[in-house]
């Protein structure tokens, strides 16, 4: 299989009125979140505009799978667990998507 075949994807949803409610700096919250998942060299963030925060891993990538587990759990334990919305890992090899909240809750 082709090093340019994304194997799995992240997508995080907060809640931004939530955190507006609770007074919390949007981009400053999304900017933490990002934090949490740069650090791995093998998860690459993907551009869009419909407020999600979304992750890639290219097939074969040594910490892709760990990463995202890792991140997952990571952001999931954190102060930010009641503003996330939604938080859904991708298998596009397979086509399988894990509702990440539902299996840590």
């Amino acid at each position: 299989m082709d090093n340019d075949v994304i194997e799995f994807k992240l997508v995080i949803e907060l809640d931004d009125e939530k955190l507006d409610r609770d007074n919390w700096e949007i981009e400053d919250t999304y900017r933490i979140v990002r934090g949490i998942f740069d650090k791995n060299a093998d998860l690459h963030p993907v551009d869009n505009d419909d407020g999600e925060i979304i992750y890639i891993s290219y097939y074969g990538a040594k910490n892709g799978y760990s990463g995202i587990g890792g991140g997952g759990i990571r952001l999931y334990d954190s102060w930010l667990r009641p503003y996330i919305k939604r938080m859904e890992w991708h298998n596009l090899i397979d086509g399988t998507m894990e509702d990440c909240l539902d299996i840590l809750n």
